[in-house]
This record gives structure tokens, C-alpha cells and sequence, in this order.
């Protein structure tokens, strides 16, 4: 619910405050569109970006079921991928209703039913980088403390992203 939850929220309070400061026709870096299309490929970063699979891997390392789960007779590549793929179904199915919710909002897609598949698509890719990212440093440092701070690495650099300023030339 959270990784719904909070990209909404950004999304309806941005594009509600913002869509009245930044009218699209007289605002030039909108280049006509509403202020909606330039924060909805913010929320759905911010909702890929929620993976839990890494925590969940680490959670078994350290209860030692990852030991148990090695001693099977599958490819070690197994554990980690079935995890990275969930995360990636979930990616889609949660860039699906954040993209359905935002053309309830009046936000249109220019390039049809072609662009919202490839929007959800990025946004998917984008989830099964950062959660194997994120996988990457539950397995090297076996730490629940060390993989929640790899992902605080990501979120500063969201929040500079330009959909909070206003460039002015």
C-alpha cells in the first residue's frame, strides 16, 4: 500500500499546487502540456523505487534461511532472479494504476496506447535496476542497516530532479 500510497500522494498534491502556479499555456518549459505529464515520470520513479525484495533477501540471510534455500538442488541465480522478477510484475501492475490514475487527472498520453506500454515498461526496467542494485548489497554485506541505506542513495537525487524547480532561461 505504501508503494502506491506516497506516489499518489506527490502526484495529486504537486499536480494540484503546482498545476495552478505553472498554467501550460503561459508556462514556456511545459511547452503546453499540463503540469500533470511533467510530475507523473517523477511518482512512477518514486514508486519503483520501493522495492522490498532486497530486504526480504537479507531477512533471510540473517535468519539464515538463504543457507537453507543454497543447499537445494537449483541454480543459485534462481533465488535472487524469482525475487527481481516479482519485484518487476509488481512494477508493472503499480506503473498501471499510477498511469490510469493520472489520466483521471486530466494527464494525456501524446503517443497513444504505444507510450503507456512503454511507460510502464521504463518504469518496470527502472524497479528491477534498483532492486538489483539493492540485491547486490544484501548479498555482499549480509546487513539489513547497509541495504536500507543503499537505497537512500536514490532518493536525493529524485527530489533534484527539475520537476521541483522551475527553470527560468
Amino acid at each position: 500500500m505504501p508503494t502506491l500510497f506516497i506516489p499518489l500522494f506527490f502526484l495529486v498534491v504537486n499536480v494540484g499546487q503546482a498545476g495552478k502556479i505553472f498554467p501550460a499555456q503561459s508556462t514556456d518549459f511545459l511547452k503546453g502540456q499540463g503540469y500533470g505529464a511533467f510530475q507523473l515520470p517523477a511518482s512512477l520513479l518514486l514508486a519503483a523505487s520501493f522495492g522490498t525484495a532486497a530486504l526480504f533477501l537479507v531477512e533471510d540471510i540473517e535468519g539464515g534461511y538463504f543457507d537453507k534455500l543454497r543447499a537445494t538442488p537449483i541454480p543459485r541465480t534462481a533465488i535472487v532472479l524469482g525475487r527481481l522478477i516479482a519485484e518487476v510484475a509488481k512494477g508493472v501492475l503499480i506503473a498501471t494504476l499510477i498511469v490510469l490514475l493520472g489520466l483521471v487527472f486530466g494527464i494525456s498520453i501524446a503517443s497513444g496506447v504505444a507510450g503507456f506500454v512503454l511507460l510502464v515498461a521504463l518504469t518496470a526496467l527502472w524497479s528491477a535496476v534498483f532492486v538489483g542494485f539493492m540485491q547486490l548489497i544484501a548479498l555482499k554485506t549480509r546487513s539489513a542497516a547497509a541495504t536500507n541505506s543503499g537505497g537512500l542513495v536514490f532518493f536525493p537525487l529524485l527530489f533534484l530532479t527539475p520537476n521541483f524547480v522551475r527553470a527560468t532561461c
